[in-house]
């Protein structure tokens, strides 16, 4: 029984061989078409795969010219905050005997002023 939406069924179809040829011919062009762009695909990838590569390279040699210059930077961190910690023991210890000379002063002036408390 013949479809009732088409006008021809499926068994009057049928493909002229020039019909046949171009349906080839554009099927050949469009198989042609997705190689070429599957090549450039490739290509593409691959270039990223080098660019990546050279991006790692350069980082590990960045990386290792600078070892010493981060060395030191610690360093002189390090050396920072041992010399900030050494001024700060210092100024603790001359601050107790200017704390003591002022005591002192206070309780000989106290003692001048009211002798026999």
């Amino acid at each position: 029984m013949p479809n009732s939406t088409n006008s021809h069924s499926e068994k009057d179809m049928r493909f002229s061989e020039e019909k046949l040829y171009q349906f080839h011919n554009e099927f050949r062009q469009h198989v042609a078409r997705c190689e070429e762009r599957f090549n450039e695909g490739d290509q593409k990838y691959e270039f990223l795969i080098e660019a990546q590569q050279k991006n790692t390279d350069a980082i590990a040699s960045l990386i290792e010219e600078t070892r010493e210059i981060v060395q030191l930077h610690k360093d002189i961190q390090g050396a920072t905050r041992i010399g900030k910690n050494v001024q700060s023991f210092l100024a603790w210890v001359i601050k107790w005997p200017l704390v003591g000379t002022g005591l002192y002063g206070v309780i000989t002036w106290l003692l001048k002023h009211f002798p026999g408390g």
